[in-house]
C-alpha cells in the first residue's frame, strides 16, 4: 500500500529539474520547517492534501495530481509516499512506476521509507546494522538511482516514538544502546546508497518532537532524546521534525528550535 500527500513550497524550492548540489557543498543539514523564511511573503510548502491509497497507484497518481492542480491553480512541489525498503523501484515495479509518474508531473518525490524487513521482533536495527538486509537496501538504492530528479528519502521516521514502528528505539532494547543501533543502521543504508550510485537521493532525518517515553520535561540526559539518534551531518541532508497539534498553525512547533539547534541545524520560526 502507498499513501500519498501533495505538498507545496515556494517556487523552485525542490524543483525536480534544479541542479543537484554536491553533498560536500552543504555545511550541515537543512531544516524542513514548512518553508518559512524571514520574508513573510513566501508561502510554506506544508499546505497540501492527503490522497489516500485509492489514488496513489501507478494508474491514478498522475491524474490525481492533475486534478488537484486544476482545483487549486498550483502544482505540488513535493509528493510524499510511504513505501518499504526492498520494494521494486525499477521502471517495471509498482512503486517504481508511482515515483516515475510523480516526477513526470513536475513534482519532487519524497519517500517515507519503512525499514521493517521482517527479521523478527526487537532486533530490526541490529539486523540492519549487521548487514542482514543489505540485499534489500541495494535493490532500493539501484531502483531510486534510476529515477530522474532529486528524491528525498526519510528512513525510519519517528524513531524516538513508541507506537509500534519496528525501527523505534523503544522496540530495539529500549535503553541507551538503541539510538546507537539506529545510527549504525542509518549509516549503513546511506553508505550502500552511495556505493550504488544513488547520487540523486537526499536523506531526511525526521524524529518526533518531544520524548514520549519521558514526558515534555525530558532533556538530552535521557537515552531516548532524539538528538542521540542523529547520524551526523555527513549522513543527513535535511532535518524535518514531526509534530501534531490541535492548536492553530505553528502552535506546538514552537517547542522545536531549542532541540533542533543542538543538532547544528538552523530554524526559521513561524
Amino acid at each position: 500500500m502507498v499513501l500519498a500527500a501533495l505538498l507545496f513550497s515556494p517556487a523552485g524550492a525542490f524543483a525536480s529539474d534544479a541542479p543537484i548540489p554536491a553533498a560536500a557543498s552543504v555545511p550541515g543539514p537543512t531544516v524542513l520547517d514548512g518553508g518559512h523564511t524571514p520574508d513573510a511573503a513566501r508561502k510554506p510548502f506544508f499546505a497540501g492534501a492527503f490522497l489516500g491509497d485509492a489514488r496513489s497507484t501507478p494508474e491514478e497518481i498522475a491524474a490525481a495530481i492533475d486534478d488537484f492542480t486544476s482545483l487549486t491553480g498550483g502544482r505540488p512541489a513535493l509528493v510524499k509516499t510511504f513505501l518499504r525498503l526492498g520494494d521494486d523501484f525499477s521502471a517495471r515495479g509498482w512503486p517504481g512506476r508511482v515515483v516515475r509518474r510523480i516526477h513526470a508531473r513536475g513534482a519532487t518525490n519524497f519517500i517515507a521509507l519503512d525499514l521493517d524487513v521482517g527479521v523478527g521482533a526487537g532486533r530490526l536495527l541490529e539486523a540492519l546494522g549487521a548487514g542482514e538486509a543489505d540485499a534489500q537496501i541495494r535493490r532500493t538504492a539501484r531502483g531510486l538511482a534510476g529515477v530522474e530528479g532529486v528524491v528525498l528519502v526519510e528512513p525510519g521516521w519517528e524513531m524516538n516514538g513508541d507506537w509500534g514502528y519496528a525501527w523505534q528505539g523503544a522496540a530495539n532494547g529500549a535503553d541507551e544502546r538503541a539510538p546507537a543501533r539506529f545510527v549504525a543502521a542509518w549509516r549503513r543504508i546511506v553508505d550502500i546508497f552511495r556505493a550504488e550510485g544513488a547520487d540523486n537521493v537526499r536523506f531526511v532525518f525526521s524524529p518526533n518532537v518531544g520524548n514520549p517515553l519521558a514526558g515534555s520535561a525530558a532533556n538530552a540526559r535521557h537515552w531516548n532524546w532524539y538528538g542521540h539518534y542523529y547520524p551526523g551531518d555527513a549522513y543527513v541532508d535535511y532535518v524535518g521534525a514531526r509534530t501534531g497539534s490541535t492548536d492553530p498553525p505553528c502552535g506546538e512547533v514552537r517547542t522545536a528550535p531549542s532541540t533542533l539547534s543542538s543538532m547544528g541545524a538552523t530554524w526559521a520560526p513561524c
